[in-house]
């Protein structure tokens, strides 16, 4: 039986897996069945001179008390990191986020995708 931070941590990382599979696909290149978030990572052409430096990407990435009850977001908006890996790993794609949610940048989506991996890579320690 998974604790509960075992349980967040193995959902977080299914997204980010859906997420690199979804950006795969869009690409035109079959998804390898692998679980190894790095080696779907590495997979994937990076086309953007952005993802060359994640620390510009997690930039992006913004935490406030009074908003979105201070979860991570997208430059101080109001959508949530989880929010964009959740539409990703359901299926839609770089280009239908960015229509449906015009206030977003490509960049924003890559610095969600770059977040999301640098918090699987936290190692966990089993207390007791």
């Amino acid at each position: 039986m998974l604790t509960s931070l075992e349980q967040v941590i193995h959902r977080s990382q299914q997204c980010v897996e859906k997420a690199l599979e979804a950006l795969m696909l869009e690409k035109g290149r079959r998804p390898p069945r692998t679980h190894d978030l790095v080696e779907l990572s590495g997979i994937i052409p990076i086309e953007v001179e952005s993802m060359q430096n994640p620390n510009r990407l997690l930039e992006r990435i913004t935490v406030e008390s009074g908003k979105c009850g201070g979860r991570p977001c997208i430059r101080g908006k109001r959508i949530r990191v989880s929010d964009i890996l959740e539409l990703l790993a359901s299926g839609a794609t770089e280009q239908e986020i960015l229509q449906d949610y015009q206030f977003l940048e490509a960049d924003d989506i890559h610095a969600a995708l770059a977040f999301a991996a640098a918090q699987s890579r936290h190692i966990l320690m089993q207390l007791g």
